[in-house]
């Protein structure tokens, strides 16, 4: 299916409230938006995809290798994408979009890669494009036989592309949302200003221990990728574990969640993106993290510490040992918490980025 759709000036974006009708017959520049449905016709593009999130700077959960593991995990998540491209063919903007279909009844469609709080991105640079590409997901959805719901997000708030984009997909509202913990290090006049005077304090109780303790700790760094998938089954038993401690059930113990945790290291890792840090007590596996370099930011996906250890505090020890070492790094000015789940209990921040919700329904 393919629509032409035209797009205004690039300097302007249209007012909330301006019909398809007129923005369509406005401008002379026209952009033709293509809709693919379904895993196949997604992966025939996923390269573009992929290319395109790069060119627009979005978060490495906005790409393919990471958005589409759980619609790979589960036929009840169906994935599907607006494409928008100008007169020479040029893959200018897109949005990534999962159906959820448990019920047929009540379709509901979020933004591909956002399940778990993950930050999402509207992919396109040009504020004209992305009101395009709101007015054709606004189509699609009013063709479904369900009615249209869409929750769509986090999103940057105050970001013109994701305002034209809502304003396109009339009917719409921008929501906030909990913003997203980072450490900067144009933030603050101190390396570790980040960190609070109890956390300061909980850093060197745990140091002081493994002195008196006679223990042995040691911290590594690999992105190698037979290294990282070699350790996956005892890094899935930390993970459960941990949450079972908590007292709740783990996300690794559903099976889609599962095989959505699973094909994203793998697709990680066979990209070269994934890095795994270890904090070994004794030798032995204490605590671990997964983490992205992606662009000027390192993005952590996760961290986990072995129960038997918690005396040391091994997980913040090593999440100490990671933020130093990107704050060390003259390429890297953010370190990114990735979500605003539990925000009280992070080693620190030092600013955040307010987020939003393009809801609809």
């Amino acid at each position: 299916m393919t629509l032409t759709a035209a797009a205004g000036s690039a300097d302007t974006g249209w007012p909330a409230g301006t019909s398809a009708a007129t923005r369509r017959g406005a401008a002379p520049t026209r952009t033709a938006v293509e809709m693919a449905y379904g895993r196949r016709a997604v992966a025939a593009v996923a390269g573009d995809l992929g290319a395109l999130a790069v060119s627009c700077d979005a978060p490495m959960t906005a790409r393919p290798a990471w958005s589409l593991a759980i619609s790979e995990a589960t036929p009840l998540v169906r994935p599907w994408a607006v494409l928008a491209r100008d007169a020479a063919g040029m893959l200018v903007g897109a949005v990534l979009l999962l159906d959820h279909i448990q019920d047929p009844r009540a379709v509901l469609t979020t933004l591909a890669g956002t399940d778990g709080g993950h930050r999402g991105a509207i992919l396109t640079n040009d504020t004209t494009v992305a009101l395009t590409l709101g007015d054709a997901v606004r189509d699609a959805l009013d063709a479904q036989s369900s009615p249209a719901t869409a929750v769509l997000g986090p999103l940057p708030a105050g970001s013109p592309v994701v305002h034209a984009f809502s304003a396109g997909l009339s009917g719409s509202t921008q929501d906030a949302a909990a913003a997203v913990p980072v450490i900067r290090r144009d933030a603050g006049t101190e390396p570790d200003d980040f960190l609070a005077s109890g956390m300061r304090r909980s850093l060197r109780k745990a140091a002081n221990r493994l002195a008196a303790d006679g223990r042995s700790a040691r911290t590594r760094f690999t992105n190698d990728a037979v290294e990282i998938i070699s350790q996956l089954a005892e890094l899935e038993q930390v993970h459960r574990h941990r949450d079972h401690v908590h007292g709740r059930i783990s996300d690794l113990d559903d099976a889609v969640r599962h095989g959505a945790w699973r094909r994203r290291v793998q697709n990680l890792t066979d990209l070269g993106l994934l890095e795994l840090a270890i904090l070994d007590i004794d030798g032995e596996l204490a605590a671990y993290t997964l983490g992205v370099v992606d662009g000027s930011a390192y993005r952590l996906l996760e961290g986990r510490f072995v129960t038997d250890w918690a005396r040391y505090s091994p997980g913040r020890l090593l999440e100490i040992a990671v933020v130093e070492r990107v704050l060390a790094d003259e390429a890297l000015t953010t370190f990114d918490w990735m979500t605003a789940v539990a925000p009280e209990s992070l080693l620190g921040q030092n600013d955040s980025d307010p987020m939003v919700l393009v809801q609809l329904g």
